[in-house]
């Protein structure tokens, strides 16, 4: 025997049950606070059922109306909506006397006035619900045997036309908001502790008419001017009959005559001595904040304040529908979900909001909100463009990711640096971001996540893809400048750069540049002669321009270009302006290195030169040399230190 088991046993019987799962269920509650309140029958009597009060029943149609633009959905037991299902057509068609909304707006009412809401189905031959009819609360009452506790409800009672029908639970459609203390198996009003609320407002309506049918005057005392005259009561009963019929509703203003000294004296109040508003505003707040609805968007004098402090319409609707519509579709739908949607081999039953007007976002803060998710890598465009009615495509699957704004990890230096994006430089760093960039980006192509990328000379980060259109499209100024040492390559590229704002890229490796000019932009630091070269192809050839391109790697970079991208290579290559200088300075001291790096030079011109008839050479040619590859790294290779 286990250890729980034997537990059980000593316990008392009445907590045995409910671990047997045999829970009792009381009648009704004991009152605790039972005082007599005469008064309060008296006030009840004269709100009834509080339908004849306005104060209850704006907000209450406000929420029917509401309740209305949202259409109802049958789901499946995945939550996916579940096309042609038999309860869907029987909610659009619940009986052959009126429609859905009909049936809706009765649930509203009673929910809103008692906290519970009936419907009667009716079902044919074999049993399956055919017909929905709406009762009201007050006809309809959940009954229990006295003497079995163990039963929660065995039958409903409804009273029509003074004679009591016995409906089977499963015959009605139960919704409950909440739950009554007095009887467990009610819901409870919402308005239960407002029944001097409500009644102090339609007092306060009783009031005023009042007023305005006695003459729009308060009560008169009429009077023998002179203490020593005295009338009878048929004398008085006269006087006030005559005053009644000429001076009081239509013939008020009409001028009186009296024969004899007489003192007309207000008894009470005047309308402007007595002012209602601050009562009747109460009533209003109270009412209103019960049912979950913002006083202002019924009208209500007491709510239109608060749109003066802030709070615009649009957003004391939407609380309005969060706290008073929202809640009570939710009863709705479970109450739907746990009678009907069994019998139809549904899953569920919800309302759908999509397109209720107060919860949809307004367009350009939609729009705004979803072009930042963008901009931050949140969302891919497509899933910035759908909501906002803009069609997409595979190709818009992707995410923005900055590249401008680089972490760094803890530890690494910001060194050998590539120029920023305009607008991100730190002065820090004389306006450039770290290479670390480069491996971010390799990082996050290996992964998946970005397509091949280019990153400009001034840090712009674009697709290949991207790049290649623009390089077809547009036509600013590209210059490649080809040539051994000492051949006038700077020059010509300083030229361009003062005379046509032409930036300079070079593609001599930056440890053999002696002395960085202002306005060129250099290698990353560390690059040899072999990864200059696919830097430059794989980078700066393909960015839109304008730019001049020379240095020594260059003609390496164009021919390596050539064989990678073959037969599209022309086309993303045309436009672009080549110059060949063959011969350096007559003046220029050029030692046997240097001129072996220009024949080396000369020899890939001459393998490429085919794919660039239009290329301008200047100077006398220069005689190849016999090699391949390896001739000219060598040739590079010493060539470099004497440059």
């Amino acid at each position: 025997m286990s250890l729980f088991t034997k537990l059980r046993d000593r316990l008392p019987s009445g907590l045995k049950a409910l671990l047997q799962g045999q829970v009792r269920f009381p009648g009704r509650s004991m009152i605790m606070f039972d005082f007599d309140r005469a008064s309060d029958s008296e006030m009840a009597r004269d709100v009834g059922d509080g339908t004849g009060a306005d104060v209850l029943m704006t907000p209450v149609r406000w929420i029917q109306k509401s309740m209305r633009e949202a259409p109802v959905q049958i789901l499946d037991g995945a939550g996916e909506p579940l096309e042609g299902n038999g309860l869907g057509a029987l909610l659009a068609r619940p009986n052959p006397e009126y429609p859905w909304e009909t049936l809706l707006d009765g649930v509203a009412l009673s929910l809103s006035l008692d906290g519970n809401a009936y419907w009667v189905v009716a079902r044919n031959d074999v049993g399956d619900p055919v017909e929905l009819w709406y009762a009201p609360h007050s006809n309809m009452e959940p009954r229990w045997p006295a003497d079995r506790n163990d039963v929660f409800i065995s039958h409903y009672e409804y009273k029509v036309a003074g004679r009591v029908q016995r409906l089977e639970p499963e015959d009605v459609v139960h919704f409950r908001d909440g739950v009554d203390l007095d009887n467990i198996r009610l819901g409870i009003s919402p308005l239960k502790g407002l029944l001097r609320e409500i009644w102090t407002d339609n007092e306060a309506a009783v009031f005023t008419a009042s007023l305005l049918r006695n003459g729009g005057v308060p009560g008169l005392v009429i009077s023998p001017a002179d203490s020593d005259v005295d009338i009878d009561q048929d004398q008085a009963d006269a006087i006030k009959a005559n005053i009644e019929t000429q001076y009081t509703r239509n013939n008020r203003g009409r001028v009186m005559v009296m024969t004899g000294p007489t003192k007309v004296e207000q008894f009470g109040f005047s309308p402007k001595e007595l002012d209602l508003s601050p009562l009747r505003d109460i009533s209003e707040e109270r009412v209103t904040a019960a049912l979950g609805v913002q006083s202002a968007v019924v009208g209500f004098g007491s709510g239109l304040q608060q749109t003066k402090v802030g709070a615009t319409m649009r957003e004391l609707r939407q609380l309005s529908w969060f706290n008073g519509v929202i809640p009570m579709q939710a009863t709705i739908a479970g109450g739907i979900t746990r009678s009907l949607a069994p019998a139809f081999g549904a899953g569920a039953v919800a309302f759908n909001n999509t397109g209720v007007e107060a919860l949809r976002e307004n367009e350009d803060t939609k729009a705004k909100r979803l072009g930042e998710l963008y901009a931050a890598g949140v969302i891919t465009r497509a899933e910035a463009r759908a909501p906002v009615g803009f069609e997409s495509t595979d190709t818009d699957n992707v995410y923005r990711v900055s590249f401008t704004d680089l972490l760094l990890p803890q530890g690494v230096e910001a060194t050998g640096l590539l120029p920023a994006a305009p607008g991100t430089t730190d002065p820090n760093t004389n306006g450039k971001v770290a290479p670390e960039l480069l491996a971010v980006l390799d990082h996050a192509l290996e992964a998946g996540l970005i397509p091949e990328y280019h990153v400009t000379p001034l840090g712009i980060v674009t697709t290949k893809q991207q790049q290649e259109d623009e390089l077809v499209e547009n036509t600013p100024r590209r210059i490649v400048i080809v040539g051994g040492p000492r051949r006038g390559k700077s020059t010509v590229a300083r030229a361009f750069r003062d005379e046509h704002q032409i930036p300079t890229l070079c593609t001599d490796p930056l440890r053999l540049v002696k002395d960085p000019e202002s306005g060129v932009t250099y290698l990353p630091e560390g690059l040899g002669w072999s990864e200059a070269s696919k830097f430059v192809a794989d980078h700066w050839l393909l960015q839109p321009g304008p730019w001049v391109i020379e240095g020594i790697a260059t003609v390496r970079a164009l021919r390596k270009f050539l064989r990678e991208r073959g037969e599209g290579a022309a086309e993303l290559l045309e436009g672009v302006e080549v110059i060949v200088l063959t011969d350096g300075h007559p003046e220029a001291d050029i030692n046997p290195r240097q001129e072996a790096t220009a024949k080396a030079v000369a020899t890939i011109w001459d393998e490429i030169s085919s794919s660039f008839p239009d290329a301008e050479v200047r100077g006398q040619a220069v005689e190849p040399i016999e090699g391949d590859e390896l001739a000219l790294e060598e040739a590079q290779a010493t060539g470099a230190a004497a440059q």
